[in-house]
């Protein structure tokens, strides 16, 4: 069965994340991954209290580091722990969910038409990404579904 997301089948053309800081000190490196595919449009995968979201978005502007702020700030820069260019099409997305509570996501799963994952997952109030799929005894893995949470779109017409 195919997904009828709007990502599948779709290369990424550059990826970038976003951190949360206070008080000039990391409390989060990452809590957002935005994904630019090659439609040009911008999908922010967010993992939070157990909640995994995809959204359509405006473009994530880079920060500058003079930007941020001496309270809070929350920098926007491009991820670079991996190359984007040794992935393919997206061809599915997967929820991590805990075995016993379907309700309760851990993160997403995105495969490769080129049989390579990349995995998202939220512990401690940061998102993790790994070039390979988790296995672990306490997650499932079930398919990411629109009707589930909702594919979000708070882009700006």
């Amino acid at each position: 069965m195919t997904q009828n997301l709007p990502i599948i089948n779709k290369k990424i053309k550059e990826i970038r994340c976003q951190s949360f800081i206070l008080d000039n000190q990391i409390v989060s490196d990452l809590i957002a991954l935005y994904l630019l595919l090659e439609d040009e449009n911008w999908y922010k995968f967010t993992v939070s209290d157990g909640v995994s979201t995809i959204s359509l978005i405006n473009s994530p502007k880079l920060s500058q580091e003079e930007s941020y702020s001496k309270g809070f700030s929350y920098p926007i820069y491009l991820f670079e722990q991996f190359s984007i260019a040794d992935y393919g099409e997206i061809k599915s997305i997967k929820e991590y969910l805990w075995k016993g509570h379907l309700d309760e996501s851990i993160g997403f799963l995105v495969s490769f038409d080129n049989e390579k994952y990349i995995s998202i997952t939220e512990k401690n109030d940061s998102l993790r990404v790994k070039n390979t799929c988790i296995v672990h005894k306490d997650y499932e893995l079930v398919d990411y579904r629109v009707d589930k949470i909702g594919f979000e779109s708070n882009r700006k017409k």
